[in-house]
C-alpha cells in the first residue's frame, strides 16, 4: 500500500508525496504507507531530514468518505504523528491547497514545526519547542536546508504532479 505515498529523495532530504486522488483524502491505506515510508526514512542513514507534501492541488483534503461507515482502522492518525514526533529525524509540512481534519493535524505534527507559504512565506516554532534543546531547537532556530527546501517546492509546483 505504500503506493499511496510517494518517496522522492533530494540530496539528504526525504520528501514523502501523499498520493490519493482526487483529493489526498486521509485513509488507512494512507496512514499505513506513511507509517512505512517514515520508518523507511528513519532506516536510511543518508537521509537526514523529511518533508510531507500533498500531490496535486491539495496536502490532505479530509477524511476518505468511503469509510465513514466503517470501524476506524488501524494505524490511527495519532500513531503516524507519534512516529513523526519520535523522529529522530526533522520533519516538516510544505502545506498548499487544503489542509482539513486529519490533513490539518498531520501538518502540525512534525517537529520542528514550520509553515512554507508562498516565497519567503512565514516560518517559525511552535510554543515549546525552543525549550525542547537538542536536534529540534537547533533545527527550527537555524531554518537550514528543509525550509529552503519546501519554498523550492512552491516555486516549482511541478514537482508535485501526480505521476511525476
Amino acid at each position: 500500500m505504500s503506493g499511496k505515498v510517494h518517496l522522492e529523495r533530494d540530496g539528504a532530504v526525504a520528501v514523502l508525496v501523499i498520493d490519493n486522488p482526487p483529493v489526498n483524502a486521509g485513509s488507512a491505506a494512507v496512514r499505513r504507507a506513511l507509517l512505512a515510508r517514515i520508518a523507511e526514512v528513519e532506516a536510511d542513514p543518508a537521509l537526514t531530514a523529511g518533508v510531507l507534501i500533498g500531490a496535486g492541488k491539495s496536502f490532505i483534503a479530509g477524511s476518505d468518505l468511503r469509510e465513514f461507515d466503517l470501524p476506524l482502522a488501524d494505524p490511527q492518525l495519532p500513531q503516524v504523528i507519534a512516529a513523526l514526533e519520535g523522529s529522530a529525524k526533522p520533519w516538516v509540512a510544505a502545506l498548499h491547497g487544503a489542509a482539513l481534519g486529519g490533513g490539518y493535524e498531520l501538518a502540525l505534527g512534525p517537529r520542528p514545526h514550520r509553515r512554507a507559504g508562498h516565497g519567503a512565506g512565514p516560518a517559525g516554532m511552535r510554543a515549546g519547542d525552543h525549550s525542547r534543546g537538542g536536534r529540534h531547537a537547533e533545527a527550527a532556530a537555524s531554518g537550514g536546508q528543509i525550509a529552503g527546501h519546501c519554498a523550492d517546492l512552491r516555486r516549482n509546483p511541478g514537482r508535485r504532479r501526480r505521476g511525476a
